[in-house]
């Protein structure tokens, strides 16, 4: 049984981008606990309105229109406007721009103010200037690390440069260790921590954090985004896709590696996301079944999803990639790797390999392909996994739980 908090969480929330269509404010709220939300570029009701109109120039802007009352929202365009100068005029990239963005953000969030918070959230590396604020010494701060630390994908990215040397540059970070000094600091300020999967908490514990001060819970997606069939299959090719940074973590040469193994007229695969490998090196790389798409929006996305059979992540490092739980939402049977940290289950909704096992890869693909009833099992389990645990809904009361408990702890130890 869930205890009471005597306090009421007031949170305020700081929230770059739109991530899983504003997931934790929107919980925040429905609970009546947000007393505000930070974050960057919006769109205006009035978009939202006219997009229904189908105006081209209306679907280059961003879709964020955030599910939550105006009257509950601050946004700072200048936030964006700052990375773009920073990015096409500056040439600052990496780590470097990610972190004097965030401190940007921060930076107007406390000349605005907490308002009457009594407790904020925010995310890995643009939470630490808010931890700091004077106000954050007496209110429940949480911190959500959305993925592996810094210095643990460092490690794997330079092992992989060694087996890949020439697929991505090797360019010296000099942020690396600011980045990581980052997450250190935040993981000590913070009262609470959330984490998407157990692979990220039990690094969290390697790197020192007390085990009570994580909690692990697991994300979801809207009901319904993909709508409520099954798929099947029967006739070939078996089409194959992956979103996300094209890169040696995702683990994308041994996909190719893979697709170079199977029959090239029965498999073909679509890479969809920002390249951040050699370019060259990449494309000279691809046969002639695999074809890379860039990045793609998420309305481009979602028709993807619907064309595609299969989604692969055969990634070396992550929190729990939200593009798993969207290609769930569709029906798609998911091949990965222990390190997505997925809700994805071996056996029932899709197949897990081993990182790095290129012929692990297509034998998984190719035992798909030709057991149509196995295909059909997996993408039934896959849809249902989407609509029960996977959902926004279970994820909400997943948080809201894990906060609440947290919550009356932390007013606990205040009172005595």
């Amino acid at each position: 049984m869930n205890e009471v908090p005597t306090i009421i969480p007031k949170f305020a929330v700081a929230h770059l981008g739109s991530r899983m269509n504003y997931a934790v404010p929107r919980s925040l709220w429905e609970k009546g606990w947000l007393e505000i939300l930070y974050t960057d570029t919006v769109c205006p009701p009035l978009f939202k309105w006219l997009n229904n109109f189908h105006f081209s120039s209306l679907k280059r802007l961003p879709s964020r229109c955030v599910p939550i009352p105006s009257d509950k929202v601050i946004s700072f365009p200048s936030v964006n406007m700052m990375e773009i100068i920073l990015r096409k005029f500056c040439g600052v990239g990496g780590k470097k721009l990610n972190l004097k963005v965030n401190d940007f953000f921060a930076r107007k969030i406390l000349r605005h103010g907490l308002h009457d918070a009594n407790a904020i959230y925010a995310f890995k590396t643009a939470a630490l200037p808010l931890f700091k604020a004077n106000k954050a010494n007496t209110i429940f701060k949480i911190l959500e690390q959305t993925s592996m630390p810094a210095e643990f994908e460092g490690k794997v990215r330079r092992q992989l440069l060694s087996e890949w040397p020439c697929w991505e540059a090797d360019v010296k970070d000099d942020w690396q260790n600011y980045y990581v000094e980052r997450e250190n600091e935040e993981w000590e300020l913070a009262d609470f921590i959330l984490t998407p999967s157990d692979r990220v908490a039990e690094e969290l514990i390697k790197n020192g954090v007390q085990m009570d001060k994580i909690a692990v819970v697991p994300y979801g997606v809207d009901v319904g985004i993909g709508g409520t069939k099954t798929k099947n299959k029967n006739i070939p090719p078996l089409r194959v896709l992956m979103a996300g940074r094209i890169s040696l973590l995702k683990g994308i040469p041994y996909l190719i590696e893979a697709a170079k193994i199977l029959p090239q007229k029965e498999y073909e695969f679509v890479l969809a996301g920002m390249l951040v490998c050699e370019k060259d090196k990449f494309l000279s790389s691809l046969p002639s079944n695999v074809k890379w798409v860039g990045h793609l929006s998420k309305s481009k996305l979602k028709e993807m999803y619907k064309w595609a059979d299969v989604f692969c992540l055969p990634t070396f490092s992550e929190g729990s990639a939200t593009v798993v739980y969207e290609a769930l939402a569709f029906g798609l049977p998911v091949i990965t790797t222990p390190q997505a940290g997925s809700v994805v289950r071996d056996g029932i909704e899709g197949i897990i390999v081993d990182a790095g096992d290129a012929k692990a890869l297509a034998d998984a693909l190719k035992k798909l392909a030709e057991n149509p009833s196995l295909y059909s099992k997996f993408s039934e389990m896959a849809l249902k996994r989407a609509l029960t645990f996977a959902s926004f809904n279970a994820y909400s009361e997943r948080l809201i739980n894990s906060i609440n408990r947290a919550f009356c702890v932390f007013v606990d130890r205040k009172n005595k």
